[in-house]
């Protein structure tokens, strides 16, 4: 096995990360918490400050732990994350080597074998691929630590598969010299010995980082079978005890998995369809009374909320409640949340005498 000792990690030709705006969740609300791309970073290169994420290019090593931390893919970096993937079966093969076995030329180097997440894994497995092969050092004497390991995603992707009663998938560790061999034999063995990237270059001002487009799917997503799935990576739960009917959730979910929908004459839920959820937590952190959780592993489609729609009796307006506080409102008489945070029996008088 080779050791980090043994060799140092290859000059990186990777890009600086680079945050696109439109996707990043600090950027989206004022009210989130999301710090992952602080957590994953080995060298503590991110900081928050009042603007917003700042990166210490000198601190950076382009490992790509980030990338694949990132729920919402809003940060990117060109080349860090690049399996190549074989064409000449039925069932494609990727070969990744890692940052401290291969130069950063050579075909399938990565920056770093963790930085290849679930949704990377799931990508690869919908293009065909069952077998991922890789080649690394002892990783425990490395000085990247990875919040989550390869062998943590490649968990998480067996469970999605077993749910879906679907074909499996391995990562296969091999010696260096061993998986160059494989890989070259694989090449040869394809009509014209090509290889396709996994990943597409990033160009920071198309705001594309995979070949998927600008769509930010949940991993799930791209694996059949999903009407079959009785479990998912993250579920966002609503306690009706405790809801609001505020609607925040609904408004900021970025992929549509918190909805309003009518079921009868005024009558309404919340509905979860949590499959296409990246686990951001938005909902959890717009949520100003604390009524959402966001579950791990957990059906995708937990009970709905039921809503009713009232008018307040003091502005006029329509709103929902749910069904816990239908006839028991908060303040008690059917008045909305906002009037009922106001006092209406206050009034401002001077006693003359």
């Amino acid at each position: 096995m080779t050791t980090v000792n043994d060799r140092q990690a290859s000059e990186s030709i990777a890009s600086s990360p680079v945050v696109l705006s439109e996707r990043c969740v600090r950027d989206l609300s004022p009210f989130s918490s999301c710090e992952v791309c602080i957590d994953a970073c080995p060298r503590l290169a991110w900081t928050l400050t009042k603007t917003g994420l700042d990166l210490d290019d000198d601190s950076c090593d382009r490992c790509g732990l980030c990338v694949s931390a990132c729920p919402e893919k809003a940060v990117a970096i060109e080349c860090a994350v690049k399996p190549l993937v074989t064409t000449a079966s039925e069932h494609p093969s990727a070969f990744a080597v890692c940052d401290h076995v291969a130069e950063a030329n050579e075909l399938g180097h990565v920056s770093c074998l963790h930085a290849i997440g679930l949704r990377t894994l799931a990508q690869l497995y919908s293009r065909g691929v069952r077998c991922l092969h890789i080649a690394k050092p002892d990783c425990v004497q490395c000085s990247r630590t990875a919040t989550t390991s390869l062998d943590g995603h490649l968990g998480d992707l067996l469970r999605l598969l077993s749910d879906r009663d679907i074909e499996g998938f391995e990562v296969r560790e091999l010696e260096p010299s061993t998986w160059r061999e494989k890989r070259d034999e694989a090449s040869r063995m394809s009509r014209r010995g090509l290889f396709r990237s996994i990943w597409q270059s990033v160009d920071p001002a198309r705001s594309e980082v995979d070949m998927e487009g600008t769509d930010v799917a949940a991993p799930g997503a791209y694996l059949p079978s999903g009407e079959n799935a009785k479990l998912t990576p993250w579920v966002p739960q609503i306690d009706a005890d405790s809801c609001n009917a505020c609607g925040a959730c609904v408004e900021m979910c970025p992929h549509g998995v918190i909805r309003l929908t009518r079921t009868a004459e005024s009558h309404f839920q919340y509905e979860v369809d949590a499959l296409g959820c990246t686990g951001c937590r938005l909902c959890v952190d717009v949520c100003d009374v604390d009524a959402l959780s966001l579950n791990r592993w957990a059906h995708p489609s937990p009970t709905p909320i039921s809503l009713v729609l009232s008018q307040c009796e003091a502005c006029g307006s329509t709103y929902y409640q749910t069904g816990y506080q239908t006839g028991q409102t908060a303040s008690g008489n059917g008045l909305c949340r906002i009037c009922a945070a106001k006092c209406h029996h206050q009034n401002l008088f001077q006693v003359l005498k």
